[in-house]
């Protein structure tokens, strides 16, 4: 039996979601799993020779974690695991934290590989992200981030399928954020922006503040990070980007926002009039290709794949050399069970090959 030591970084609501999955899976007989260690900010709770299971089920239920602990960094932390832990060890990032890739580059200096559902690493410097993957592919890396772009979605193995393969990726479009989704379906039933909106966040799919949602950078770095397994080189800011917010907007308060925000309606009005004369409807849209990347709202024909999306489903449309009809991947691309279902699966991808690396 391969004995697998998990290190996680965060217990937010995924966090704990994953904790669950794992937990119901319990023992079979190729893969165990011990928790070695799991941290939060300004905190962590580790145990070399795997946590308690009373611990973690408090975890799943919701109880707070320990204080803070001073005098201590995560990387010490981390390096202790390292070397008292004898076996196979992956840290799992469930944050969407700008800090962790320091952790990244100690676990996979130690041997470790890394799963993660955090977008920020792999959208950062390029050498961030060339220094993380083999050389000879995604595949092949100590490395999984299945659920940074789809969360529970195949779209990054797939996409690293077809190149392991030879095929050539001439295209890649579709709506990748739940957020976005529901808002341009919500349109397009003749609901009003600011009524849309509010759906959503009283629907839990926002970010607390919606203005990070609606800048579309969340779908410009998940588009980057496809871009990249395609081996391109540039950097985020090379990504054209269309936000949903004018700029005067953009500098209210939070509260200045939400109650000026059905000043939007008549424009958001005007485009979706526009769109239906045409019987198009609007929808918020990623693209990788030759002629780079874009992340904008586009007119699409109503009955098309991308135009029939409704809700917070994601879809993406990849078109290659060898498929004469193009690869269409659609599902749930936003929620706790989804995300934390599609680090698992990384999890168990990488338990099955790294012991043999």
């Amino acid at each position: 039996m391969i004995e697998i030591g998990l290190i996680q970084l965060g217990v937010g609501t995924i966090g704990r979601e994953l904790l669950s999955q794992v937990r119901r899976l319990g023992l079979n007989e190729k893969i165990s799993f011990k928790w070695l260690g799991i941290f939060r900010s300004q905190a962590a709770l580790i145990d070399s020779g795997g946590l308690e299971q009373t611990k973690i089920d408090a975890f799943i239920q919701g109880a707070k974690f320990p204080e803070v602990v001073e005098n201590f960094t995560h990387s010490d932390l981390l390096k202790k695991i390292f070397r008292e832990f004898g076996g196979t060890t992956l840290l799992v990032d469930v944050t969407a934290s700008d800090q962790t890739q320091q952790y990244f580059e100690l676990a996979l200096e130690h041997g470790a590989g890394v799963v993660s559902a955090n977008k920020i690493p792999f959208s950062s410097a390029l050498t961030n992200f060339e220094s993380m993957m083999d050389s000879n592919g995604y595949l092949y890396s100590p490395v999984r981030m299945e659920a940074t772009v789809g969360a529970g979605l195949p779209i990054l193995s797939s996409l690293a399928g077809l190149i392991e393969t030879g095929d050539e990726v001439l295209e890649i479009q579709g709506c990748f954020s739940g957020t976005l989704g529901f808002l341009f379906s919500s349109l397009s039933a003749s609901k009003s922006f600011s009524e849309s909106l509010s759906q959503a966040q009283d629907g839990g799919m926002t970010e607390p503040d919606p203005r990070e949602d609606l800048s579309g950078m969340d779908v410009a770095r998940k588009v980057l990070i496809l871009s990249r397994l395609l081996g391109w080189k540039g950097e985020l800011e090379d990504v054209k980007v269309e936000n949903l917010i004018p700029e005067s907007y953009r500098k209210l308060s939070l509260d200045e926002f939400g109650a000026r925000c059905g000043e939007l309606n008549a424009h958001f009005e005007e485009r979706v009039l526009k769109a239906r004369s045409e019987r198009k409807v609007l929808r918020y849209i990623g693209m990788v290709s030759a002629q780079g990347l874009r992340v904008e709202v586009r007119e699409v024909s109503e009955d098309s794949v991308i135009g029939s999306l409704e809700g917070a489903d994601n879809l993406c449309v990849i078109r290659t050399r060898r498929y004469s009809q193009p690869l269409i991947i659609r599902g749930p691309g936003a929620g706790p069970s989804v995300t934390a279902a599609g680090v698992f699966h990384d999890i168990l991808e990488l338990a099955r090959i790294l012991p043999r690396r």
